[in-house]
Formats: C-alpha cells, structure tokens, sequence
C-alpha cells in the first residue's frame, strides 16, 4: 500500500514547474468569475455567454520570474442562465466547457514538441442571491449576497498512456464545493457618470478521491480554498459605451492530500483588468483584459501571462 501511494504521488515532486501548480485558478473552469455582475431584475431571465483565452507562459518562483520548460493555453466558455424571482431573489446556473493546451518550449529525443490537449465540460455551479439593497434611482447603490454550490459534472479522471494527468489540466475538479458571494455597487449619476463597485467571492472545496484509493487515510484530495475581492469603477461614457476598470487580489491555499500539503501550488495574485461594455435595450456585449501586476507563488509554478475576455448577455 505504501509503496503504491509512493509511486502515485512521486510525480507531485518530479514535475517541472508544479505538476499540481493551480496556474493562476483552481483546477476546472474559473466559475466563480462570471459572477461578478448584480443581480437579474426581477421577472426577467438573463442568458449569458462568456469565452476566456488564458496565455500561460510565465514561470515563477515566489515573486521572481524564472526561464521554464513549458506553456499552456486555456480556452473556457462559460454558459450563465439566470432568473429574477422577484425584486429580492435570483437565481443562477453556470454551465462551463473548456479546452487545455499544454506543450514543452524544447524539443523531446524524438525530435517533435511533446504535446497535450484535453477538452471537455467542466463543473456547474448552481446560485442562490439575494438582494439585501435594491437599486432604486435616488440612492443609487445596491447590495447583494449569494449562497451556491458546485457541482462535478466535470471529469476529473482522464488520463494519457494510462497515466493520470496532473489536476490543473482535468476539466472539472472531482469535488462538490460551496461558494458565498457579495457585491456592492454605488452610482453617481446627476454628479458623476461613475459607478463603483466592490465584489468578493469565497470558494470551499471539498475532497476528491484523485487516486481512487479505498483507505480512508488516503483517499481524499482537496483543493486549496479560493478568496478573490474585486474592486473596480465604470465610466458611462454614452448611452451605448461604458469603460470600466478592475482590481482583483486572488489568494488560493495550497492543496492537500492524505493531511499533507502538496508544493507548488497556492498563491497570491493581483491582476488590472481595463474593459468595453456595449449597452444596448435588452443586449449587452463586453471585452475586456486581465493583466497579472503581482504575484506572490508557493514554490515553482506555471502562471498566467494575460487573460483575453469576451462575453454577451441578453435580458428578456
């Protein structure tokens, strides 16, 4: 038993640049990002569609920058339908697919880029919000909270040549997890065409039996816990054209298993974010970037370069 669990963890600290390294987001879709807009008004649905290209070149150890092997692409769409209860309660169900890219930057013996691609659905994650201020015109703030849970629709197993692939890599996670959310907005119209907003999300992971153990000491594989906060301000340029600009400081506990944490993974990032959004009567589009200015890594990791964001919504 001993020796099996040796052999099936040893690649934890063999892999070049964090075989479990979280690059930059816990293992699966980046659900919780989609969340960080108000509430569906109330009576009405809200159909959203986002897509993420996620540039993975850097490698880091701490806070410095360091020469790596390999790089990654990431492509996730994320499938966001909600409902408007009534003037307090909305509901949410965010569905995600994605796609992971991965190869080395030299040649292998053979003479040929080792290459990987793996693509499939990922995790759901199903909301409840509550609107604790509603938006009216003369205040012009609102506050919102939302309880959800995530549930692993996503594989977590697969695997190349019958060895099982690292967890950053796996379309969803194995776990079911439990997610709070707060946002606040202040507006200032009639003095400033400015609205501020504040946003901040927890996610609790749960355990994943990753290695298909029958001991309970060693089954469980946890995800470190993720804590993102979000500030950021919107210009209403126009009726048509808002500008908006973000601040995001993400921390991720390192992950677990069998009660010990593994290396290379967890981590603090802050990333800028400036963004378009397009209004129009019951349509919406939006485009934005994400740009890592501090990083702050457990170890070697394989981190994100820059996040290209694009998405719709539509309101009937």
């Amino acid at each position: 038993m001993f020796l099996r669990l040796f052999l099936l963890t040893l690649p934890i600290f063999l892999m070049p640049c964090g075989g479990f390294a979280q690059t930059c987001c816990s293992a699966g879709a980046p659900i919780l990002s989609a969340l960080e807009v108000n509430t569906t008004p109330a009576g009405q649905w809200q159909i959203g569609i986002q897509y993420d290209y996620n540039a993975i070149r850097d490698v880091y150890v701490g806070s410095s920058p360091i020469q790596g092997l390999r790089q990654r692409t990431t492509h996730v769409a994320l499938l966001d339908i909600s409902y408007g209860l009534n003037q307090h309660w909305a509901f949410t169900a965010l569905f995600s697919f994605m796609r992971h890219e991965r190869r080395l930057n030299a040649q292998n013996l053979n003479g040929s880029l080792e290459k990987l691609n793996v693509t499939g659905l990922g995790d759901v994650l199903l909301m409840a919000k509550y609107t604790l201020i509603p938006l009216d015109i003369i205040a012009q703030h609102q506050l919102a909270v939302g309880f959800g849970i995530k549930i692993p629709l996503g594989k977590s197993d697969l695997r190349d040549d019958q060895i099982l692939l690292s967890a950053d890599i796996q379309p969803g996670t194995g776990s079911w997890d439990y997610a709070g959310w707060l946002f606040y907005s202040k507006g200032f119209r009639g003095f400033l065409p400015v609205v501020v907003f504040l946003n901040t999300s927890y996610r609790l992971n749960g355990d994943n039996n990753r290695f298909q153990e029958s001991n309970r000491s060693f089954k469980n594989y946890h995800f470190g816990n993720v804590v993102s906060l979000t500030g950021g301000i919107s210009y209403h340029g126009s009726d048509l054209i808002d500008i908006s600009f973000r601040l995001q400081l993400r921390t991720t506990a390192r992950d677990r298993f069998a009660g010990s944490a593994i290396p290379n993974t967890g981590g603090t990032w802050v990333y800028a974010a400036p963004g378009l959004n397009f209004n129009f009567s019951s349509f919406s589009a939006r485009a934005s970037v994400r740009l890592p200015i501090y990083r702050k890594l457990n170890e070697i990791q394989l981190t994100t370069t820059y996040v290209l964001s694009t998405g719709m919504t539509y309101v009937f």
